[in-house]
């Protein structure tokens, strides 16, 4: 439902059980006046963008937490938009892990190793049914493109030795040296976001139903968040999310994209032409 003044002005509106009411104000500001509130806010950025043909090349953008700026000169952001918080980006520092790859999924002397046509590696366990060896407990797939690893070991044993869920501290660790072992050098290559420490939902009690028996009860993790850049730029939907079990501490998920050999010299041929940051 639409209302009108006598005058044709539209002044608020009825959609379902939402109501909007339209503020006028009493002055606005110039054309000339917004693009120079957005210019100051960081509208327009310089980043590093890979096309789908793998070129990479530096390009001007809008910045895409930026909206408008609205006649009160204030700058409309999708952040506050959406009613979501702003995490910062920090650098890193470099990191040495002190475990190899495998345990920090939990791999052990247990589980068989396999390998698929494609390249995936998997440990699956010697005596489970046949469908549930398909997926594997823990899996590692890499190429030149991505890097993709998981773990699906239960996490109830772990338990009985951490009631409690490790400090942030631990966990962010573990995240840290794990991308070092798939990456390398993330120091100079990654900004690590501030992670969003979410309450724990998970309470550990006992269910003797015969439907929790056969359940598949799933730890709960702290997911981190690292953005590749180069020099302080950004690079475009070049990212690294890992998720580490609260509990356990394992590596429940990491996926990578990743730069290919070829991108990463040509992302060495910008160094004449990026401005410092």
């Amino acid at each position: 439902m639409l209302w009108f003044s006598k005058s044709g002005e539209l002044t608020s509106g009825h959609l379902g059980q939402t109501e909007y009411k339209l503020l006028y104000p009493e002055t606005m500001i110039t054309k000339e006046t917004a693009e120079d509130k957005l210019r100051e806010a960081g509208f327009i950025r310089l980043y590093i963008d890979v096309d789908d043909n793998s070129k990479v090349q530096l390009v001007y953008g809008p910045n895409d937490n930026i909206i408008a700026v609205n006649l009160s000169r204030h700058i409309e952001t999708m952040t506050t938009f959406m009613e979501a918080e702003e995490y910062p980006r920090q650098r890193i520092s470099p990191v040495t892990p002190a475990v190899s790859l495998e345990p920090m999924l939990g791999v052990s002397e247990k589980l068989v190793k396999k390998r698929d046509e494609d390249g995936t590696v998997r440990w699956v366990d010697p005596v489970a049914a046949e469908e549930d060896e398909e997926e594997g407990l823990i899996s590692i797939y890499n190429d030149e493109h991505a890097h993709f690893s998981q773990c699906n070991l239960p996490f109830e044993p772990y338990l009985e030795r951490q009631a409690e869920p490790l400090p942030l501290e631990v966990l962010t660790e573990k995240a840290l040296h794990y991308l070092e072992l798939v990456e390398g050098s993330i120091h100079d290559k990654y900004l690590l976001e501030e992670p969003a420490v979410v309450e724990e939902e998970h309470e550990p009690h006992e269910d003797d139903t015969e439907a929790a028996k056969h359940s598949i009860v799933l730890e709960p993790t702290q997911l981190f968040y690292f953005y590749r850049h180069y020099r302080g730029r950004l690079l475009e939907e070049r990212q690294a999310h890992i998720h580490v079990g609260k509990y356990s501490g394992l590596i429940r998920e990491c996926s990578v994209t990743r730069l290919t050999t070829r991108q990463e010299a040509q992302l060495q041929k910008l160094d004449p032409i990026l401005p410092s940051h």
